[in-house]
């Protein structure tokens, strides 16, 4: 009966072994597929800028020219996100900067155009948050919040932000 007792044992902890083995390993499989599609499924698309607020300041924070910066340019400025894991791809159409294309891949170097002036930096996730940080100071933050894509430019203690939806 003792014997008996040990072999079920045993394979009793075989068995709860390989059970949490396969319950941490889907757990962790869960987390990390539900979190990139869900990113990836946010950002793709075309948005419309729908509002925007607190760019005067950053504008004059960043010394921006009068003629760059006329916020009436947002109204229907968009921009179509295209993304392929850290891959992004951005083409703008009207808006405060260049209209085109651009691409970025998080965590590596990136070079842009706000207010009509270029900038560089680096940009990494942030939770879900895509963020670049310029050298000058300048950071800019993609975040989706309530299905809508925010904008948010800060820059010498000054902060906006550009409301975009689908």
């Amino acid at each position: 009966m003792f014997i008996a007792s040990l072999i079920f044992a045993k394979r009793s902890k075989k068995i709860q072994d390989h059970y949490t083995r396969s319950t941490l390993l889907e757990q962790v499989m869960k987390v990390d597929i539900s979190k990139s599609l869900k990113i990836t499924m946010a950002f793709n698309g075309k948005w419309t800028v729908s509002s925007f607020e607190g760019l005067k300041d950053v504008a004059d924070a960043f010394g921006v020219d009068e003629s760059k910066r006329d916020p009436a340019k947002l109204q229907g400025a968009t921009v179509e996100i295209k993304q392929d894991g850290d891959n992004l791809t951005f083409t703008a159409t009207g808006g405060l900067g260049k209209t085109g294309s651009h691409s970025m891949t998080v965590g590596q170097p990136s070079e842009g155009e706000l207010f009509g002036r270029a900038y560089s930096g680096t940009t990494a996730w942030e939770g879900d948050t895509i963020v670049s940080k310029g050298k000058s100071g300048l950071v800019l933050r993609r975040s989706i919040e309530g299905g809508n894509m925010v904008y948010t430019i800060e820059y010498g203690g000054k902060s906006g932000r550009i409301v975009f939806s689908k």
